[in-house]
């Protein structure tokens, strides 16, 4: 079952008014590197939430009805839009989430704050380097090949240099769409709704 379009979550800024320690974990096995220290923004434009996400949450959850006892894969993901359009690929074979279209990002890496991995994996993925991204939300969903969880931490992205182009082997073709395109797209619903959200859609 894909997710549903509620588990879409808006943070809003008041809510890392709490002291929260930092979460900076170099393993799956949560053993702290050296160096992580507590920090409240994420970076980018706008919102706060905790920062320093392990790229690896071991963690007992509840989704879509069913108990899960796994790691949270813990990334960054952009929507990239121009004119109206937003921009998304569609994944490789090989790849987690195959053949779906979806927005373009990545895991972070230990200590790394969600914008600063958003930048780096947007230029490995389309050679571009984005700039002031907006964050929007965190949503969850699950792979339906491999089931593993992800945890995603969403930007909106209007500004970058560069010309978006394919730059690994994750994606097999990326396309401009209008919002009212993408509903026909086997695209995740948490997505679907960030683009109706910050997109207009024509009536």
């Amino acid at each position: 079952m894909m997710p549903s379009v509620s588990m879409w979550v808006t943070i809003r800024t008041e809510a890392a008014t709490r002291t929260r320690s930092a979460i900076c974990w170099a393993t799956a096995s949560m053993h702290p590197p050296s160096g992580c220290r507590s920090h409240e923004s994420l970076g980018g434009d706008g919102g706060t939430a905790d920062l320093f996400p392990p790229p690896l949450v071991p963690r007992r959850m509840d989704i879509y009805g069913a108990r899960w006892s796994r790691v949270i894969h813990i990334t960054a993901t952009g929507l990239i839009a121009r004119g109206g359009r937003v921009l998304l690929g569609k994944r490789t074979s090989t790849v987690r989430f195959a053949g779906m279209w979806d927005a373009f990002g990545g895991h972070l890496v230990p200590c790394e704050e969600p914008a600063t991995a958003l930048t780096r994996e947007l230029e490995e993925e389309l050679g571009i380097k984005v700039s002031r991204p907006r964050f929007l939300g965190i949503y969850e969903d699950v792979d339906p090949t491999s089931k593993d969880l992800f945890r995603h931490y969403l930007f909106f992205v209007t500004r970058w240099a560069g010309e978006p182009r394919i730059a690994n082997e994750e994606h097999s073709e990326i396309r401009w769409f209008a919002p009212e395109q993408v509903d026909s797209l086997d695209v995740a619903p948490s997505i679907k709704a960030a683009i109706h959200q910050v997109l207009p859609t024509k009536p």
